[in-house]
């Protein structure tokens, strides 16, 4: 079940005995069962073993694992072997939650600054007609933030020099010309 390779990952001494019960002693124990199950539910066919958990080095140092495993079944359908990587995330995990953590405060700083300056943000991702809009750009239009954004709304706010502005943006961007203004 486990290659004498996988040692290394874990830091553990170079005579490790390779074997399920020793993996699992070095499991974190509040993920071994977590660990089993999904083992079991790839065992049974149920689902891919695809799963992060935690082992716990003999130095006590806690590190987070990617592992992905693959069941061979025989023509009879018992299962016959479990083949798979593991791989160290634990710094790349870190560094995800340190950019999850500076990007809210980023998003603070911004919803402060438009605020202030009376300015929002929009965004429409073309190819999902996904839209997003900043709390700023629904007080602006007086718009609840709970239904949505709404650009129909928004565009029955202007008035009509701006509308026809607006017909030309539209001109604009279906020729990729790049455009900027101010509506009112």
């Amino acid at each position: 079940m486990v290659t004498p390779d996988l040692p290394d990952l874990r830091s553990v001494p170079s005579d490790f005995a390779p074997s399920y019960p020793n993996f699992l002693a070095c499991v974190h124990p509040d993920d071994r069962q977590m660990l089993e199950t999904a083992l079991q539910r790839a065992i049974e066919g149920v689902e891919p073993y695809d799963i992060d958990h935690r082992i716990v080095r003999p130095s006590g140092e806690v590190r987070i694992l990617h592992a992905i495993g693959e069941v061979e079944f025989a023509p009879d359908g018992s299962p016959l072997r479990m083949l798979g990587v593991v791989s160290d995330v634990t710094e790349a995990r870190a560094r995800a939650a340190t950019l999850q953590t500076e990007l809210a405060e980023i998003n603070q700083i911004s919803a402060m600054a438009e605020d202030i300056a009376s300015v929002g943000h929009w965004r429409y991702v073309i190819s999902t007609q996904a839209r997003t809009w900043s709390p700023s750009t629904f007080a602006i239009f007086g718009l609840d933030p709970a239904d949505g954004p709404r650009p129909r709304a928004a565009l029955a706010c202007l008035i009509p020099r701006t509308m026809s502005n607006c017909a030309w943006r539209r001109r604009a961007r279906r020729t990729a010309t790049p455009t900027s203004g101010n509506m009112r």
